[in-house]
């Protein structure tokens, strides 16, 4: 039974580790910073994540398969823009206000799902469409071209 116990503790302890390491960060400069220091570039996602079918399609199958984040760990920082409609997803007004004035740089038009990849050095910056037919593969190699991988 000890055993058991133990097994269980490291086994949701491990998936803790995963799963936080997969989160993007909450702040826009703490990803851009980290992502000039890494030297990698970053993925911004414009998401309205409970409201938006494209989005809720996008995370499940692209952004949340084990390929794509694998792919992302080695090359891209990612750091999400929602967009919540339901009140119990509602951001904090501060969050709100900072994803309201990186939309206002980067998505002005207000299209869902809005996928930017901005370069290592951040002068560059180059829009990904999403198709719903899109798989984990396909997206990964829209990446590597963009990324000249």
């Amino acid at each position: 039974m000890k055993m058991l116990l133990k097994f269980m503790v490291l086994t949701i302890s491990s998936s803790l580790c995963t799963l936080h390491a997969q989160l993007p960060f909450t702040s826009f400069d703490s990803v851009k910073e980290n992502a000039m220091n890494e030297e990698k570039s970053m993925l911004v996602l414009f998401s309205g994540s409970d409201w938006c079918k494209p989005c809720i399609a996008f995370k499940k199958t692209i952004l949340d398969a084990k390929l794509t984040q694998d792919f992302l760990n080695d090359h891209c920082l990612v750091h999400i823009v929602d967009f919540p409609y339901r009140k119990a997803n509602q951001l904090s007004e501060q969050q709100q206000k900072e994803n309201e004035a990186i939309a206002a740089q980067f998505n002005p038009e207000g299209s869902f799902p809005h996928i930017v990849i901005l370069s290592s050095d951040k002068k560059r910056q180059t829009v990904i469409e999403y198709d719903r037919n899109d798989t984990p593969e396909l997206f990964i190699h829209k990446l590597k071209k963009i990324l000249a991988l």
